[in-house]
């Protein structure tokens, strides 16, 4: 883990989360979900997927596949438009804060564990 694995998470659900709410040079291609949520709701899910897996990586230094519960029933239930917007925005800020909190923490680089080089 490293402060550039937290700037590549934190720009990716930044990316995402424009992306969802239609903000600038940001492009849906389902427009049926826009019409029909007020927002892309699969990338709604995908902002929040990235930061709920950043959290882990840089707490955890690993990422579990598939994302356990009880974060993967909640991203299920995006994904579907089952959760309204405001929460789903909240969701993600809070998953934005908490990134960019630790990114602050983490050092720029750090050595995999593994056979000395040399």
């Amino acid at each position: 883990m490293s402060r550039l694995a937290a700037i590549r998470f934190l720009g990716y659900l930044q990316a995402q989360k424009a992306a969802m709410t239609g903000h600038a040079g940001a492009h849906t291609n389902r427009p049926e979900l826009v019409a029909l949520h007020g927002h892309d709701t699969k990338y709604a899910m995908h902002a929040l997927r990235l930061g709920l897996q950043g959290i882990e990586f840089l707490t955890t230094g690993r990422i579990t596949l598939p994302v356990p519960e009880p974060h993967r029933a909640f991203l299920r239930s995006i994904r579907p438009g089952d959760v309204p917007l405001a929460e789903v925005l909240d969701a993600i800020a809070s998953a934005e804060t908490q990134l960019a909190q630790l990114r602050r923490r983490v050092p720029w680089r750090t050595r995999w564990p593994g056979p000395d080089p040399g």
